[in-house]
């Protein structure tokens, strides 16, 4: 049985519930707050799910979460988490600057995802 969780919680739970949201890439750091970031990542695994809209994680999210594939089989969820808000810095600013294919420049190749510039990758390994 696992807590029916919602914004203002704090705890332990929240920091599982926030390591499960981020095999999803919600990019949330486990600070065991449920703010509004957290929020925000339940209502879109809830709808990724297909489960009705709410604010909070309740039994059936869980388990769903609990589910969901680890996003690497050979970097720990918590490690990638970690990487990419370092890159990224933040949800915000990878939506406003980081989410079509740039090309910024210079030697570079069109990067069309974190880390991945088009310059170093031939026909076949793209």
């Amino acid at each position: 049985m696992h807590p029916d969780l919602r914004r203002g919680d704090k705890g332990e739970a929240v920091v599982r519930l926030q390591g499960l949201l981020n095999k999803l890439g919600s990019m949330l750091v486990p600070d065991g707050d449920f703010g509004p970031g957290t929020a925000r990542a339940v209502r879109e695994a809830r709808a990724e799910a297909g489960l009705p809209p709410a604010d909070h994680a309740d039994e059936t999210l869980w388990r769903w979460l609990e589910a969901v594939p680890e996003p690497s089989h050979d970097i720990p969820t918590e490690a990638v988490g970690f990487i990419v808000r370092h890159e990224v810095s933040s949800r915000g600013y990878y939506e406003s600057h980081l989410q079509a294919p740039a090309y910024p420049g210079a030697e570079s190749g069109v990067t069309i995802g974190i880390g991945y510039d088009l310059r170093f990758a031939d026909p076949a390994r793209f």
